[in-house]
């Protein structure tokens, strides 16, 4: 039960961002999908790519949360498209 709470305890840690380390986060990962550090801040994080998926999961949780946590490499068709419509004319 011990290691359960510190485990739980160590992910909150890791979870919980003050404007420090938002700063530090967002100057560590402006490449995003090239960005290894994007990925792995990703991993734990609701972002708008996801929460659907969690929001309308009725069943299977543990698959969907190893999909977040090791999920297939985004396609370059995707990347492109990200790409393109972060540009701002």
């Amino acid at each position: 039960m011990k290691l359960v709470n510190w485990k739980k305890k160590k992910l909150l840690g890791h979870l919980t961002v003050d404007k420090c380390k938002l700063n530090e986060i967002e100057s560590k990962t402006t490449a995003q999908a090239d960005s290894e550090a994007w990925k792995n801040e990703r991993k734990f994080r609701f972002t708008a790519s996801n929460f659907g998926l969690m929001m309308n999961r009725q069943r299977n949780h543990s698959t969907l949360v190893q999909s977040m946590l090791h999920p297939k490499p985004f396609s370059p068709r995707h990347i492109a498209h990200g790409k393109n419509m972060s540009q701002w004319p």
